[in-house]
């Protein structure tokens, strides 16, 4: 049981980390209706909360590239 509930938060973690830099990189420009530019700084920002709240943010990026 333990083994099983390390491995589902690693799991979540290593998704984390991997959709969290790839939104940070990418993304985040692409998720506002009009073009915006995201400084470095506000990427350092974001980067924790995308990476904690991936599920929400990969979701909210996979809607505004088909709203386009």
């Amino acid at each position: 049981m333990a083994a099983a509930l390390s491995f589902t938060i690693a799991l979540y973690v290593v998704a984390g980390v991997v959709i969290g830099f790839a939104f940070v990189l990418f993304g985040a420009t692409r998720i506002f209706p009009h073009p915006v530019g995201v400084s470095p700084g506000a990427r350092i920002l974001l980067l924790p909360g995308a990476m904690l709240l991936w599920p929400l943010v990969l979701r909210r990026w996979l809607k505004s590239r088909k709203s386009r």
